[in-house]
């Protein structure tokens, strides 16, 4: 869980007992457990286009499905196509993200998006979250933010899962083309042992095709307590996801025009997907009055078989030209992150600093099928690909009414790639690549509570950012290594939370 965006105090009635900032009465000789008292605050935000998205907007919005969530983030669009098992193709910002190339997505601070991966680069499949598990969803717009780095050029998103629920419940839905959705949410009451929080989702659905999608979906999410303190605790936190499905795929707009297929139709009924990932994480969190930490390890098993026809029988017109797109991966990594209050030469500061790890062993290829059949091999690498970033900011308060924050990231990749067996195109080589990107944001606050404005902040915020080119493009052309990408904007943010996007400027260099 990130620290960085949400205060959490942990305040135990035992420090009533020794004259605490709780004050109470007890009886001498107390058996009784202690008792825990949840004090929520939101830190203030570095962007007018910063901001959080809590349960009660999930409640009063209910999403039944990982594209709902994602279209809590303002002025983004989202497309589902190939039988709705794929990434989600993302629009935001003027940016055609692709499945994730300029937007990263972070479930509980695990990377979603996916690096040197068979069918797109950054391809971000969030299908094995649940949404009835959100706590609640930190989103960004732009390259503003230090503790950001591969992929959020356009923006982020971090999905934060629950710890406990008010009940254990169990949903049953269903609707049109054999939709049906199956829902368990199972959360014991406070003072069971290791207070154990689990989800499981069952979802199939048809599609209105003629070639039904036979979409299926098993999704089981697990959190519980290893250790808990009065400022610290240890969670475990378990994903098991799997899902497969048939496509109708693309269809000439002249066949239906002409009658020889519906537009419901398909030329090639055996596109489709399968896909698999399951995950494993530790999580500690400290908090006290003037700093928190937080330190996570993960490790992650990926697998996608994907079989597309995007041209038909144009180059092979016996065959056709049927494609498989195989990856499969172990990837696996640390987010560590500190940040501190205090004084110096009496102006309020904050430091806030990381660390970000994260190494994938990738086997993927590309070959041509009928029928799901593989003919040929085209393309087929193991990849070893590395990124560590590093990351500091400084808050500094000269006046009630500003705060600046200056910050920098710098990112090392290293790419090894190796070819598998004889193929039709073989890549191979290595190197690396190291990009520093800084990050400046002004935050003032002209009105006092006086004033008809009161509350009202007002933001210019300038950065960069990048996202990775795929390790089989750098190793053949070193020059397309760390695309950067600039912008700049202006916004303000009143005392009730509404928000005004003034301008921006951007420039990329892809």
């Amino acid at each position: 869980m990130k620290l960085t965006r949400m205060s959490l105090l942990v305040l135990p009635f035992y420090f009533a007992l020794h004259g605490g900032p709780l004050q109470a009465q007890q009886p001498e000789a107390s058996t009784t457990a202690p008792v825990e008292v949840y004090v929520w605050g939101q830190q203030p935000t570095s962007a007018a286009t910063e901001q959080t998205r809590w349960q009660k907007d999930l409640e009063l919005r209910p999403s039944n499905t990982p594209s709902d969530v994602l279209r809590l983030t303002p002025g983004l669009i989202i497309g589902q196509h190939h039988g709705g098992g794929k990434a989600d193709q993302i629009l935001f910002r003027g940016f055609d993200s692709d499945h994730g190339t300029d937007f990263a997505v972070f479930i509980d601070g695990i990377p979603v998006n996916m690096v040197s991966h068979a069918h797109g680069q950054g391809y971000a499949d969030m299908h094995w979250l649940i949404p009835e598990t959100i706590e609640r969803v930190e989103i960004y717009k732009g390259p503003y933010f230090a503790h950001l780095g591969d992929f959020a050029t356009s923006g982020a998103m971090n999905i934060i899962t629950k710890k406990k629920d008010k009940d254990s419940t169990l949903t049953f839905t269903g609707g049109s083309y054999n939709t049906q959705r199956y829902v368990g949410i199972f959360s014991p009451p406070e003072g069971t042992v290791l207070r154990p929080y689990i989800g499981g989702e069952v979802y199939l659905n048809d599609g209105p095709f003629k070639n039904p999608n036979d979409y299926i979906r098993y999704n089981i999410l697990t959190k519980f307590d290893l250790l808990q303190s009065a400022n610290s605790n240890l969670n475990f936190l378990g994903n098991f996801f799997k899902t497969s499905w048939n496509a109708s795929g693309e269809i000439p707009a002249r066949s239906v025009r002409s009658g020889d297929i519906g537009r419901f139709g398909s030329f090639d009924p055996s596109e489709g997907g399968k896909s698999e990932r399951q995950t494993l994480s530790l999580i500690y969190n400290y908090t006290d009055a003037n700093q928190s930490f937080n330190a996570q390890t993960w490790g992650s098993w990926y697998k996608l078989q994907l079989w597309s026809n995007f041209s038909l029988f144009l180059n092979d017109p016996v065959n056709g030209d049927g494609i498989e797109q195989d990856d499969k991966r172990f990837l696996a990594g640390n987010n560590l992150n500190y940040r501190r209050n205090y004084n110096l030469w009496d102006l309020p500061m904050e430091t806030f600093v990381g660390f970000q790890s994260r190494f994938d062993h990738i086997r993927v290829g590309l070959f041509n099928q009928t029928d799901r059949r593989r003919r040929d091999t085209v393309k087929n690498n193991n990849i070893e690909q590395t990124n560590l970033g590093w990351f500091m900011q400084q808050e500094i308060r000269p006046t009630a009414w500003l705060r600046t924050q200056i910050g920098a990231r710098m990112d090392n990749f290293w790419y090894d790639v190796e070819p598998i067996g004889t193929v039709a195109e073989p890549i191979s080589g290595s190197g690396s690549a190291t990009i520093v990107n800084p990050k400046l944001n002004f935050i003032f606050t002209p009105f006092d509570d006086r004033n008809f404005a009161k509350g009202t902040d007002l933001f210019l915020n300038f950065g960069g950012g990048f996202h990775s080119n795929d390790a089989r493009v750098f190793v053949q052309d070193p020059k397309k290594k760390l695309p950067r990408y600039w912008r700049g904007e202006g916004g303000a943010q009143d005392g009730n939370g509404k928000r005004c996007y003034i301008a921006n400027r951007s420039r990329s260099r892809w």
